[in-house]
């Protein structure tokens, strides 16, 4: 049985309801297709979902997507009709919050959730929070459905992979020991970029001023850099910052694109070892998240050095990922303090650019094995993820 979800028709952005058109622009990220903003395009989002006008018989779920964090400032504007509170009062139906894109921590969602069930005289119960965040730790009720892990299962091209194994029998030295690509200019991939900026001619490493996004978030987050390491900043603004950006010649200009899905390949192929600066790196309990940097180093078949929150691998390998232990040493994943487990990982990769390229060839010899194992796992995880979601949606009705 199809998953029943109420949408507004009128005055609306197609599927994104409660909000009148004018609003609703100015708080979204827009999609081509408005399935989309459910993380699902086509015919996926329709084995799951049944989109009806009009109050059914049978339980069913008002979705509000909350694809952009200041939706929580314009809940003056949220209009929920009045037949869908009765319905949320006899238990018939709950409110959706939707966002399979990001992994915000849990005080967000809470806030965002109270200030609703506050001005509709609601309760947490009811209300469910489709997101891609894999902490546990909040008491709402909660869906996890991530869009990037879900999403790759679309750039697996498996001529990828009989290239690189060939590539790997045949010992092709590559040009580059690593790649680390960075595009928003988080207060972490500033600094990041300047503690790789002393081995950067043997590899390729980017680091954006705006990285379309708005100019003040880069001066926000190299203010972050100085709160955080004021040494670390001081030698990023004397070093780095007069040579911003710094890019890679691959045709994509990320001052102005996102290469969320990057299909200029080279690069990765000429690369032995892929460093992940995932967009969380501070840690938070309440919070695990994996962006499409994450699976892309298993899509592009390299191993990879992780700069992200505490405990990010072991929640991999609880999803059934394969990480590097022993070849790659990943004791950075216990440590809780984050300049100690960003400079264990530097340091780690550090050790591995100064073998020669017999030296990393042999590694990913060795490495091959899990590196098979991911980008397989990829596809195997994309059943999984759409059969859980399928069974949590109707759990939590």
């Amino acid at each position: 049985m199809k998953i029943k979800i109420f949408v507004e028709e009128g005055d609306r952005v197609p599927y994104v309801n409660g909000f009148t058109k004018e609003i609703a622009e100015k708080i979204i990220v827009p999609q081509y297709y408005p399935e989309g903003f459910f993380g699902l395009y086509g015919p996926p989002f329709f084995r799951i979902y049944e989109p009806v006008n009009t109050i059914p018989e049978e339980k069913f779920y008002y979705p509000i997507v909350v694809s952009l964090w200041l939706i929580i400032d314009n809940i003056e504007h949220l209009e929920i009709p009045k037949d869908i509170l009765n319905s949320i009062n006899a238990g018939k139906c709950k409110i959706l919050l939707v966002n399979p894109f990001e992994g915000w921590e849990w005080d967000y969602w809470e806030s965002l959730v109270d200030k609703i069930a506050e001005k509709f005289s609601l309760t947490r119960k009811n209300f469910v929070c489709l997101t891609g965040n894999h902490s546990n730790l909040t008491d709402l009720n909660k869906i996890v459905f991530n869009f990037w892990e879900f999403g790759y299962q679309y750039n697996l091209i498996d001529e990828h992979r009989t290239v690189f194994t060939q590539s790997v029998k045949e010992q092709h030295a590559k040009p580059h020991k690593f790649i680390c690509l960075n595009r928003r200019p988080h207060f972490h991939r500033l600094a990041i970029t300047q503690k790789l900026f002393d081995i950067k001619d043997q590899g390729i490493l980017t680091c954006a001023k705006q990285g379309a996004i708005a100019p003040e978030y880069f001066t926000m987050h190299l203010k972050k850099l100085k709160e955080y390491s004021e040494e670390t900043h001081d030698k990023f603004v004397k070093d780095i910052l007069p040579l911003l950006p710094l890019t890679v010649d691959d045709g994509i200009d990320v001052e102005v694109e996102n290469p969320a899905l990057d299909f200029k390949y080279d690069k990765f192929f000429d690369s032995y070892i892929h460093v992940v600066t995932e967009t969380f790196f501070e840690q938070l309990s309440n919070r695990m998240f994996f962006s499409e940097k994450t699976f892309k180093a298993m899509a592009m078949l390299q191993p990879f050095i992780f700069f992200g929150q505490k405990h990010s691998l072991k929640t991999l390998q609880n999803l059934g990922y394969k990480t590097f232990h022993p070849y790659i040493n990943e004791s950075y994943d216990d440590v809780d303090n984050d300049l100690q487990r960003m400079n264990l990982a530097v340091g780690e990769l550090k050790r591995l650019v100064n073998m020669d390229h017999d030296q990393l060839w042999l590694l990913i010899q060795k490495l091959l094995p899990v590196i098979e194992h991911n980008f397989l796992h990829i596809m195997t995880r994309a059943e999984e993820i759409k059969d859980q979601l399928k069974n949590d949606l109707t759990a939590n009705l």
